[in-house]
């Protein structure tokens, strides 16, 4: 009886009391999603997005099929790669993420391309 007392009453770590700003498009809030990050004025979540690039679609098609901007997928691949880092405490210098930079600028041109 002990443990389950001692259990309920602890408090998490650093529970999410209010709003936290992860980005430009990212936001996790306690309201929305329990907390998870989601992308701002939305229910929709960075990892879902992260998971239709995994399954190969592109930068563009990942943000079409989530109806976010191409933007908000890069910020979501650099919050990731953040927490990849953090986790494995690697020095963010030795990633090379021009990649991604190239993908957008690419993007970017084909769209300027599209006829309205």
């Amino acid at each position: 009886m002990k443990a389950i007392e001692c259990v309920a009453d602890m408090e998490p770590k650093d529970p999410l009391k209010k709003r936290v700003e992860l980005g430009k498009y990212i936001v996790a809030d306690p309201k929305i999603a329990f907390g998870k990050p989601t992308f701002k004025g939305t229910r929709k979540t960075p990892d879902g997005v992260l998971a239709c690039l995994q399954e190969g679609h592109t930068l563009d098609e990942a943000a079409q099929l989530w109806g976010v901007s191409q933007e908000a997928v890069i910020e979501a691949l650099d919050l990731a790669r953040t927490a990849v880092l953090e986790y494995y405490r690697v020095p963010a210098a030795e990633i090379d993420v021009s990649r991604f930079d190239e993908e957008l600028q690419k993007a970017k041109v084909n769209k300027s391309k599209r006829v309205p």
